[in-house]
């Protein structure tokens, strides 16, 4: 067997362990991004659909603009913003969010494999107006607005001689102004394969497992998530 063949297969395994894991939720989540590079600068624009199983409903519809600025060959810096149109089960409708975030990114190559961990704060603001209860009395939220320090580590391999890019990550998120004490909330996995379509595009197929803790009524969910990438 290949290399190649052997990355193919522990791809599709890895999916297929993850999708059968403790019988989760089945979402889909859809991207397309847009970089532009200009000196040490990186600008994207990234728009997100998030729905119950393939497009059956919407659960999330948002657009991110970041920047990012690189400090030497290995660290990068960066901020971003997202507004959210957000879903909420209990009252049937959706609600804006906004959500700004800093991060810093450091990333390391050994050969055909590429190592990033990043760092990332951000806060998230939650409208509450349209929360309103049966006695008219407005459904707050617990946290808001909300602090959750995320940390990501991920690794990419390289598939030499062809336009393949499997990948692994592994990312905790941990609140960090939560009333009751700061706790970690939840774990992601993820598993994915980039496809480069020339220098400047890219598509990506992947597999997520996104498992929360420590919160009240937990959900764990799988996510098949379809990507595009172009870099201008």
């Amino acid at each position: 067997m290949t290399r190649h063949s052997a990355s193919l297969l522990i791809f599709l395994a890895t999916v297929s362990v993850v999708a059968n894991a403790q019988d989760p939720a089945f979402n889909t989540w859809s991207t397309v991004e847009l970089k532009c590079h200009l000196n040490k600068w990186d600008f994207s624009a990234e728009t997100e659909l998030r729905s119950t199983n393939i497009l059956e409903h919407t659960n999330r519809l948002s657009l991110e603009l970041a920047a990012t600025y690189s400090l030497n060959k290995h660290l990068k810096a960066g901020a971003s913003y997202m507004p959210i149109s957000f879903y909420d089960l209990k009252y049937d409708d959706y609600q804006l969010r906004h959500r700004a975030s800093l991060f810093v990114t450091g990333r390391q190559k050994f050969g055909d494999f590429t190592f990033t961990l990043r760092e990332k704060l951000q806060m998230t603001i939650k409208d509450e107006s349209d929360r309103i209860d049966e006695d008219g009395v407005t459904d707050t939220y617990k946290i808001n607005p909300e602090l959750t320090w995320r940390n990501r580590i991920k690794v990419e391999y390289d598939v030499p001689k062809l336009p393949l890019t499997p990948a692994l990550s592994f990312e905790t998120f941990r609140q960090m102004n939560n009333p009751d004490g700061n706790v970690f909330c939840g774990l992601r996995y993820s598993v994915a394969l980039g496809y480069k379509l020339n220098k400047r595009s890219k598509l990506e197929l992947s597999g997520l497992y996104d498992h929360e803790i420590n919160i009240s009524d937990p959900e764990n969910t799988f996510v098949l998530g379809f990507g595009y990438t172009f870099d201008f």
